[in-house]
């Protein structure tokens, strides 16, 4: 018996790929079901194998706006569940937004409990353009190996994003803040677009790293906004900017 164990021991200690394959695993469709069955989804040091395109889900409600002279369809994926990830990477995509063109149809997600995903990989496309985020939304030590896209989203409660390594682009135009929003310590290795968004209950980048581009253009801060010890490497842009109601233009 002590023979076989420390055969076993040395397997896997000269082949590491099958000691990874080991690893808690779980599908993007397994999850899917889970949130149309009305199921709490918590998974820690998980493995999420392919596209998690929460528009495919069916809990739906249905809206119209005119837009451009024309009337958009808006259908809302409604994810009525809490979402807890700690320590899970996204092997693809993961999608809360999608538009149909051909018949002028508008996917968006609307999450109505807390949305956490803690010290996650998001390895594949992130998309939450258009969503609104009902709950506590917690992002903290997250890493976006791509774009993370949260154009025109909707924060109705406290977010965090403090200690984000975002790799690509971090797409925050037009995003609206109602709560306190954190990016303490956030890493912004490329672009970092905040563009006419709305802070209402605060702002705090303290020893946020901007690697690329910082755009602020044209940005509401209602109540305090901390920039203490950030570090702006290349351009940045704050033309526009208004702080407590009184334009900033450095």
């Amino acid at each position: 018996m002590k023979n076989s164990g420390y055969t076993i021991f040395l397997f896997l200690l000269i082949n590491p790929i099958f000691t990874l394959q080991a690893r808690n695993t779980i599908s993007a469709t397994a999850i899917l079901r889970q949130i149309e069955a009305g199921k709490t989804v918590s998974y820690e040091n998980y493995e999420i194998i392919g596209n998690l395109d929460l528009t495919s889900i069916q809990n739906r409600s249905f809206s119209r706006e005119i837009n451009n002279d024309s009337t958009q369809k808006i259908i809302w994926n409604q994810v009525k569940v809490p979402l807890n990830f700690q320590h899970c990477i996204f092997k693809g995509s993961i999608s809360g937004y999608y538009l149909n063109y051909r018949q002028n149809i508008v996917f968006r997600s609307r999450f109505r409990k807390p949305v956490v995903f803690k010290n996650c990989e998001f390895q594949g496309e992130s998309s939450f353009q258009n969503t609104e985020f009902q709950g506590k939304v917690d992002f903290t030590g997250a890493e976006f190996k791509t774009e993370a896209l949260f154009k025109n989203a909707e924060f109705m409660k406290e977010t965090h994003f403090q200690d984000v390594h975002f790799r690509g682009d971090a797409n925050f135009r037009s995003v609206i803040f109602k709560k306190s929003a954190s990016f303490i310590g956030a890493y912004f290795e490329e672009e970092a677009e905040f563009r006419s968004a709305k802070f209402h209950r605060g702002a705090n980048f303290y020893k946020a790293l901007f690697m690329s581009k910082a755009l602020f253009q044209s940005v509401e801060f209602y109540k305090a906004a901390f920039f203490k010890e950030a570090q702006f490497k290349r351009e940045f842009d704050f033309q526009g900017a208004t702080f407590n109601g009184k334009e900033f233009n450095p």
